[in-house]
């Protein structure tokens, strides 16, 4: 069963970039390098933004970075389904010839 990004409740915004997300270049199974990229620099961005080591983080700071991180889950689960997908799409083909 397929589930798209915009029957997730709050996603509405993100449907438009889930072809983006299932992308990968020059017909790669997966895209490791894009993945950790944009993961390294919304750490930077974000989650380290004001977090002053040996301090106690509050619900503020976690409240404020939540949109993120539910996007980020969302972007691999899109990711992980369209790398499946292209797995076995590729498996099917083997399988046939």
């Amino acid at each position: 069963m397929y589930i798209g990004v915009s029957s997730v409740k709050g996603t509405e915004n993100w449907s438009n970039q889930q072809p983006l997300w299932e992308h990968c270049a020059n017909n790669h199974t997966v895209c490791p390098n894009l993945y950790a990229s944009e993961s390294i620099s919304l750490a930077c961005k974000f989650a380290y933004k004001n977090a002053v080591p040996g301090s106690t983080l509050e619900d503020d700071y976690f409240l404020s970075r939540l949109p993120i991180v539910e996007k980020r889950l969302a972007q691999g689960g899109i990711r992980l389904a369209a790398t499946l997908n292209r797995i076995f799409a590729s498996h099917m083909k083997i399988a046939r010839a």
